[in-house]
């Protein structure tokens, strides 16, 4: 595991990759140069991270498989603020060999960060992909 406050990429990390999903300065600013490789699993190809980040906007979850760190893997969801605007995101690492987690994970993930939002004023809709 790496060491607390490591800088990772945004676009290697699934919280990078929620803010990436939701604040467009940011991905322009991703998108200015080439994306690193972290790892061989690791998304460096512009067409791939914007297909990730519609995803995203549509889930309400960002997913990671050592993209980042070999060994571990990642989802996080949005917290919106009372404009609306994210404002965080919640995000849980699991080792890889626990990987992908247990649908009721993600739901419970993405039902905090909903709850936080209400929290701090934000208008959220339940997301359930599928529906």
């Amino acid at each position: 595991m790496p060491e607390t406050g490591l800088n990772l990429p945004a676009h290697a990390s699934a919280l990078g990759k929620v803010l990436l999903a939701h604040i467009p300065e940011m991905q322009l600013d991703v998108h200015s140069r080439p994306l690193t490789e972290l790892t061989g699993c690791t998304i460096t190809e512009p067409e791939l991270l914007n297909a990730e980040l519609e995803q995203v906007r549509f889930n309400g979850i960002a997913l990671e498989n050592e993209e980042a760190v070999i060994g571990e893997s990642s989802l996080a969801a949005p917290v919106f603020g009372e404009n609306s605007m994210i404002v965080a995101a919640l995000s849980l690492v699991v080792p890889a060999n626990q990987w992908p987690v247990d649908e009721k994970i993600v739901q419970d993930l993405r039902d905090a960060a909903r709850t936080i939002s209400k929290e701090l004023g934000a208008q959220v809709r339940a997301v359930n992909p599928g529906e």
